[in-house]
């Protein structure tokens, strides 16, 4: 007899459970019984606290036959729960796939037994499920696809909500993305209230793929690296309806590393290996500095007069900068290999494989690069100094592509004047250039100041502020001297001010024609007493006066400092002409972003106030939000605050009003709450005296929550209003680890009733020389059985030696007793059987 070798410990967020290799052989007689302990396999998945498990079958064939003493047929058995003792949700065996199977909580059991005659196939694929909107995807060879779809979908998803998923491919793949079904989501204007959002990275500062509001769903998207965040977002309160995404593999195509390599088609040297029809784009990506030198070792497609079939290869050069923009260096085609190399001027590059037709005959394409390193870029800090183009006054000016990056002491502006100018002028149509520099404002390519392609040397070039960037590039050798330049920094910056002290003014300059400014704080807390209230405060900018224009194409951003990756920095954009903008912050590192890049986007400016105030703050786990007192009321501006509250991930917030008594009307004091980390989050109500907040809780879908008080000036006599919000975990999903701040939780229930098959275990972790009390409150209602054997709760204690020993269990309607545990560890498990439903429970628990 073989036995089989499979199973294990599964702990990564996807995976995928097949049959082993080997199958066993039984010879004919051997009762089932005798080989029943060696002929399974059992895989037991644990994935995230507070996450579920989905399980898809893509695949099975496992052989149903007629029972008898001899024959036993296969199957695969999933449990919802930690063993084989755990409640099943279902034994899958014959070939008809069954519908989407999902756990209650974060553990699953699979359990495999083969027939004994086969055929035994199967495949299973699990994936982790957040209870946050959105989710982190890894894809890989045997995942190699994931749907994205929006709450509730096919259904409308719920209102104000907010999602963002993103989706990690192998090193070297790229990704596609199609939309499943119709879009339902608005144009311009509606669009800004709901959209979707592609970006080509994890972070949100990424560049933008796609957005729903200008750009065409129905097309197929590739990323040019191995990842992509996806953004849902809606402020309505009648969303219009679900969006869904599938994210693939690409199927060809990728990105490459490397001082040298080579790239191939798919399956090459193999006759019609390539995939057709296809569009494959591969890129290479390597630093900043050199020439790329690309040559065919091979090349084996349709032949056709100047390639005009689709069956091709081109190659691009991708320029640094805000558009990337793409310079073509040839279409390629037939079985005749260039015999001159293919030269970038910039060592990044893009590859495009057309093919059109299935062939059995072309062997595709083999080409090899390398890098030919020459570093003319420099990052230069210094009062002044000089700059000249690589060979400066030699007869032939070689392929080069330098960048200069300037940076002069803090409040000065760098002032760039010509020594030299000799280079190739720009023919008729103007993009016929051979050689142009680029000076932008600040250190990357947003604001450009002046694109240069002939000999115009009269007038200086400012920044301003202290930072600059020098583009030069020269696509062909040309007999030109070149450049030669000088930078100082006599002159002080135009960007003038900054958020620190208790309170200030800004005022951005005017009548320039291009602006990079950010204007900080710079002190490590808003809080006058940082030894007893290290959190306390909340930076009120009030921008009295904002010129945007009316076409939102230049935005004012109010951002935060660094945070974890995925995150997004942004509070506020002002995109729009307006007065009397307030916006609020409780971060410390707060920052004002302004760029005007060219005259015809528009001019840009703002003129604001700021004051500190001591209320609101950064706070983990808090319990209660309530309106400050003592303090002073004498600005004319009010008082206003702002808390950012951040609870454990995967934790819903809870929000309940315990009192709600605004004085002023509605336009002089009210309360803002956002389902999310800023005032750009979806907004869940903003509450006054004529619209006060509603009876029941109201619910988060994130870990994070945004709260803003205003309130406008109040004289002695005013009665001064009252608010108190009470925070709490919002119950959900099934099992997990519970620290006090998390101190009631239940049976996950469903229309009011816990469901039957279900498992969930607690475990409630005290702090360091605590103890834990825990009591049952509210209605207690479980399935009646003989020593509850059915419908269950048992509380376990871990002793010293890190043993569990039962404290009791429970069932019925009778409130169970006061539980107590001997250390800092206790342990809840929740478990049904396949019949009857009831209300469940309630435990509120402290130490």
């Amino acid at each position: 007899t073989v036995f089989l070798r499979c199973g294990g410990l599964l702990t990564d967020p996807n995976g995928v459970i097949t049959q082993p290799d080997s199958l066993p052989t039984v010879e004919p007689g051997i009762p089932v019984n005798r080989i029943e302990s060696f002929e399974s396999c059992n895989w037991n998945i644990s994935v995230r606290a507070g996450r579920t498990i989905e399980f898809t079958f893509e695949r099975i064939n496992i052989s149903i036959q007629p029972a008898s003493p001899l024959v036993r047929n296969g199957y695969v058995a999933i449990m919802n729960g930690i063993d084989e003792f755990s409640p099943l949700l279902g034994r899958y065996s014959g070939t008809e796939i069954p519908g989407t199977i999902k756990t209650g909580s974060n553990r699953a059991f699979v359990q495999y037994r083969p027939s004994v005659s086969g055929p035994n196939l199967f495949r299973l694929v699990y994936r982790e499920v957040s209870v946050e909107c959105g989710e982190h995807v890894v894809l890989s060879a045997q995942i190699n696809s994931t749907d994205i779809m929006t709450p509730n979908y096919p259904e409308i998803p719920p209102a104000h909500s907010e999602c963002v998923w993103q989706v990690l491919a192998p090193a070297g793949e790229l990704l596609w993305v199609q939309v499943i079904g119709q879009v339902l989501l608005p144009r311009m204007p509606q669009c800004k209230t709901e959209y979707i959002q592609l970006r080509e990275g994890l972070t949100s500062n990424a560049p933008e793929l796609l957005h729903s509001c200008s750009g065409d769903m129905s097309k197929r998207i590739m990323t040019s690296t191995n990842a992509l965040s996806v953004k849902y977002f809606n402020d309505r309160p009648d969303p219009n309806g679900g969006v869904k995404l599938r994210v693939t593999l690409a199927k060809c195509g990728g990105a490459v590393r490397g001082p040298r390599g080579t790239i191939t088609s798919k399956n090459y040297p193999q006759p019609g290996g390539y995939p057709a029809p296809a569009v494959c784009e591969y890129y290479i990506q390597e630093g900043m500095y050199g020439t790329m030198n690309l040559s065919f070792e091979d090349l084996h497609l349709p032949t056709k007069a100047n390639c005009s079939s689709d069956d091709s290869v081109r190659i691009f050069s991708i320029l640094p900068g805000i558009n990337k923009t793409e310079i073509e260096l040839g279409k390629f085609c037939g079985n005749q290999v260039p015999t001159q190399p293919i030269v970038s001027v910039v060592p990044h590059v893009k590859i495009v494989f057309t093919a059109t037709t299935m062939n059995t005959i072309y062997r595709g394409f083999k080409l090899n690069y390398a890098l030919n390193y020459s570093r003319c870029s420099h990052s230069l800090v210094a009062d002044s100094g000089e700059i000249s183009s690589p060979g400066y006054g030699e007869q032939l000016q070689t392929y080069s592509f330098c960048e200069w990056r300037i940076t002069v002491p803090a409040g000065r502006r760098i002032k760039v004047e010509f020594l030299d100018l000799d280079i190739q002028e720009q023919g008729a149509p103007p993009y016929l250039w051979l050689q142009r520099l680029t000076f932008f404002d600040g250190a990357n390519y947003q604001a450009r100041i002046k694109l240069i392609a002939s000999n115009d040397k009269s007038i200086p070039i400012y920044s301003s502020d202290n930072r600059m960037l020098i583009q030069y590039l020269s696509r062909v050798p040309v007999g030109k001297r070149g450049f030669r330049l000088r930078y100082s920094s006599d002159e002080p910056s135009v960007c003038d001010g900054n958020l620190d002290g208790l309170q200030g003014s800004i005022t951005t300059p005017a009548n320039v024609s291009t602006i990079v400014c950010t204007y900080r704080r710079t002190e490590p807390t808003l809080s006058q007493n940082p030894s007893t209230q290290p959190n306390v405060g909340t930076l009120a900018m009030m921008f009295r006066e904002v010129n945007a224009g009316p076409f939102e194409r230049t935005c004012v951003e109010i951002m935060r400092g660094a945070i974890v990756m995925g995150g997004s920095s942004m509070l506020k954009k002002l995109c729009l002409n307006a007065t009397n903008e307030i916006v609020l912050s409780p971060f410390h590192n707060t920052m004002i972003n302004m760029v005007q890049a060219m005259p015809y986007t528009g001019m840009i400016g703002f003129k604001m106030d700021y004051r500190v105030h001591q209320c609101g703050g950064v706070y983990g786990d808090i319990a209660n939000i309530s309106r400050p007192t003592g303090l002073s009321l004498i600005d004319s501006n009010g008082l206003h605050c702002a808390w950012y509250v951040s609870y454990p991930d995967q934790t819903l917030i809870n929000i309940a009003f315990g009192q709600f008594q605004m004085q002023l009307p509605c336009t002089q004091e009210y309360l803002l709450v956002y389902n999310g980390p800023g005032p750009m989050s979806p907004l869940l109500g903003r509450f006054c005296k004529d619209l006060p907040p509603p009876a029941e809780p109201i619910a988060t879908q994130k870990h994070l929550l945004f709260v803003e008080y205003h309130t406008a000036r109040a004289n002695a006599s005013d009665k001064i209003g009252d608010f108190e919000l009470r925070l709490s975990s919002k119950n959900f999903g099934c099992g997990g680890t519970l620290h006090p701040s998390t101190s009631t939780f239940g049976a996950p229930l469903k229309d009011g009733k816990y469901q039957p098959m279900q498992e969930c275990v607690w475990l409630l972790q005290a702090n360091a020389g605590q103890h834990i009390g825990a009591r049952f409150i509210n209605r207690f209602n479980l399935e009646k059985s003989p020593n509850c054997t059915k419908d269950y709760v048992e509380l376990f204690d871990q002793r010293r030696n890190r043993k569990w020993v039962s404290l009791g269990r429970v069932c019925g309607k009778e409130v169970p007793p006061y539980f107590n545990s001997s250390g800092t560890m206790m342990k809840v498990v929740f478990r049904t059987d396949d019949s009857g439903e009831a209300d469940g429970f309630t435990i509120k628990w402290d130490s």
